[in-house]
């Protein structure tokens, strides 16, 4: 598997989530495939919570996975992958990122990413993950009531050329 093997840009989706599902349905789609996205107008969360993202402000991002080798009772070993993942990317640009298990990523006490993995199971494997990940990136204003919503460009000093 290589994550990215195959991109799909679509300029606005509903939910990058729901596009996937549909890809899945639809035709055999590689493993490590991407959709992005500028704009979700109904991009999805945990427990039926919404994402609020600003046009071509954020990224917006479904990977499809088969991991096969993955028990269903150890489904969190996803979750904890593209956690780990996404701090990863983080600490490399600022500090002090941190995972609220299962779904959020926080920068102290703000949130700047949401994920959303959906499993679908057959028997006793998993046939498919689709991992949804949401991160603020350049986003300074928020309008919905979610929490202490932050964004990457809120946390870091933007680059100045010198004279």
């Amino acid at each position: 598997m290589r994550i990215g093997s195959e991109l799909k840009f679509c300029k606005n989706l509903p939910s990058t989530n729901n596009y996937a599902a549909v890809m899945l349905k639809n035709s055999v789609v590689a493993d490590g495939t991407v959709i992005y996205t500028n704009f979700q107008s109904a991009g999805r969360g945990q427990s039926g919570n919404s994402w609020e993202s600003e046009n071509g402000k954020n990224l917006l991002i479904s990977i499809i996975l088969y991991p096969s080798m993955i028990e269903p009772a150890d489904q969190f070993l996803i979750s904890m992958a593209v956690s780990l993942g996404i701090t990863g990317f983080l600490d490399r640009h600022i500090n002090g990122s941190t995972i609220k298990w299962p779904n959020d990523i926080y920068v102290k006490s703000d949130k700047i990413a949401g994920i959303l993995i959906e499993n679908t199971l057959i028997g006793n494997t998993i046939e498919n993950s689709v991992a949804g990940i949401g991160l603020n990136i350049n986003q300074t204003s928020f309008m919905s009531n979610a929490p202490n919503p932050v964004s990457l460009s809120e946390l870091t000093t933007p680059w100045q050329e010198s004279d």
